[in-house]
């Protein structure tokens, strides 16, 4: 399941001390509304401005984009550490994640689906042997749909995670 989801590892090394990259890394970040595992938020207070949300203590940061759109759990977790880098900096290392449910999901998808196309794929087999083109057709049809909805997510999730990239290497250039 590692290399199916994309990950992406990086390190930044910025001419900033480690307090002025968390000041930095905060004025994009909201604290979390409402708990982590609610994933939505009940409160009648006016969106933010702040395009992520997550926590940053210690020299550590887990932060996710923000989206009334989408589901939370399907948007890419960035997590990192930043160092000092002996009176030169900060060296930041950041990973770009997927979501711990968004993985088994994934995985539970794989499960259920992967018996179906096996079972379509014979079926086909069986049908285009006996002659029958337009039933086995049917049958490629299944597994042909399945393929390109997973794919389809896949893509978007690369899409999100090349973005997240995108815009931590853009606060800290």
């Amino acid at each position: 399941m590692r290399r199916i989801l994309p990950t992406e590892k990086f390190i930044i090394t910025t001419h900033l001390t480690p307090d002025r990259v968390e000041d930095k890394l905060f004025s994009f970040v909201e604290p979390y509304r409402s708990a982590k595992f609610l994933r939505f938020d009940f409160s009648y207070t006016t969106p933010s401005d702040k395009p992520y949300q997550g926590t940053l203590e210690n020299g550590f940061f887990e932060i996710r984009k923000m989206s009334e759109r989408r589901n939370q759990g399907s948007l890419p977790i960035i997590q990192g550490s930043i160092s000092d880098q002996d009176s030169e900096g900060s060296l930041i290392e950041v990973k770009i994640r997927p979501d711990k449910e968004f993985k088994d999901g994934m995985l539970l998808f794989a499960v259920v689906m992967i018996p179906i196309v096996i079972i379509n794929f014979f079926c086909f087999l069986a049908n285009f042997t006996e002659g029958d083109i337009a039933g086995s057709i049917m049958f490629l049809a299944a597994p042909i749909l399945v393929c390109m909805g997973y794919f389809s997510v896949i893509q978007n999730f690369e899409s999100d995670v090349k973005q997240d990239k995108q815009f931590i290497l853009e606060i800290f250039e």
